[in-house]
């Protein structure tokens, strides 16, 4: 669920909304992989460079500090 605040959060930017952005399917991804590092992050599937430039040090944040407390994802 830390995805979906985040996804949101993104979404209150002008001209962003939060699906296509970074949709459920590439939040499930992450989510089940928990990739720790850039490398991983970038060998998810439909993680494409754009989404990586522009997101990735968010998820990655994301994913270390939740360090497996709560879900991600649901």
């Amino acid at each position: 669920d830390k995805f979906l605040e985040w996804r949101a959060g993104i979404a209150q930017q002008p001209d962003l909304q939060p699906y296509p952005t970074v949709s459920d399917t590439v939040l499930t991804h992450v989510a089940g992989k928990i990739p720790n590092t850039l490398t991983r992050l970038s060998q998810i599937k439909n993680f494409g460079p754009a989404k990586a430039s522009n997101f990735r040090p968010d998820i990655i944040r994301i994913v270390l500090a939740n360090n497996g407390a709560t879900p991600l994802f649901q």
